[in-house]
C-alpha cells in the first residue's frame, strides 16, 4: 500500500468514525457494511420523516379535533411531523390565515363547549404551537407585547371581517359557536 492510499484509507476511517458519532442519537450500532450504509444515511432518514407538503398540512387542518384546553398539549406531537417554517414559506397569506383561523377557532369550540369560556393563547405558546399563534399575531397586527389574547378573539375577528364568508368549514365553526353561545345565554337568563 502507497503513502497516497494509505492517507485516502486513514480519511475515510476518520470520516466514518465522525459520521458514526454525529448520528449516534438514531441509536445504530454499526457492525458491519449494511449498518455502514445505515449509518451514513441517518441524517437524510430523520429530515425526511418531516412533511413539508402544504396539501398534506391542509388535509392535517381540516381533520384536527382538539382534545384538550392548552392548544399546545393537544396539537404540538401532530404539528411536530411538519415543517411549519417551510410550509408557511410556500402558501400564500390568505392560506396560512385560512390554516391559523381554522386550528384557531377549533381551540375556541373546544373552550367554549367544554368550559364555557375563552382561554389566554399567549400561555400556549409552546413548541410548534408558537408558530400558530404567532402568525395569528402578526397577521393580525396585534401587539406582541400583549399579556392575554382570549381564544374567542379570534371568533369575534371572523365575524367582525367577513373574510372567510365563503369558507365551508370556517363558516360551519362559527355557526356551532353561536350555538354554544346562544346556550350559555340561555342558562345565563334563567
Amino acid at each position: 500500500m502507497n503513502q497516497s492510499s494509505f492517507i485516502k484509507l486513514s480519511h475515510i476511517k476518520v470520516s466514518l468514525i465522525f459520521l458514526f458519532a454525529s448520528c449516534s442519537q438514531n441509536k445504530i450500532k454499526p457492525v458491519d457494511s449494511q449498518q455502514i450504509a445505515v449509518k451514513v444515511n441517518c441524517k437524510a432518514e430523520s429530515d425526511s420523516n418531516t412533511i413539508k407538503d402544504s396539501s398534506q398540512f391542509e388535509r392535517f387542518v381540516v381533520n384536527y379535533t382538539q382534545t384538550q384546553i392548552d392548544l399546545s398539549i393537544g396539537i404540538n406531537d401532530s404539528l411536530k411531523k411538519y415543517d411549519l417554517s417551510n410550509i408557511f414559506k410556500n402558501v400564500s397569506n390568505y392560506t396560512k390565515e385560512r390554516w391559523v383561523t381554522i386550528l384557531l377557532l377549533k381551540q375556541y369550540v373546544y373552550h367554549i363547549s367544554n368550559d364555557h369560556q375563552g382561554y389566554n393563547l399567549l400561555d400556549m405558546r409552546n413548541g410548534d404551537t408558537k408558530i400558530i399563534i404567532d402568525e395569528f399575531i402578526r397577521i393580525n397586527n396585534l401587539s406582541s407585547e400583549k399579556e392575554f389574547l382570549n381564544s374567542g378573539y379570534v371568533y369575534h375577528l371572523v365575524k367582525k371581517t367577513n373574510e372567510f364568508k365563503n369558507d365551508t368549514l370556517i363558516n360551519h365553526l362559527i355557526l356551532k359557536i353561536d350555538s354554544e353561545r346562544r346556550k350559555l345565554s340561555l342558562i345565563k337568563s334563567m
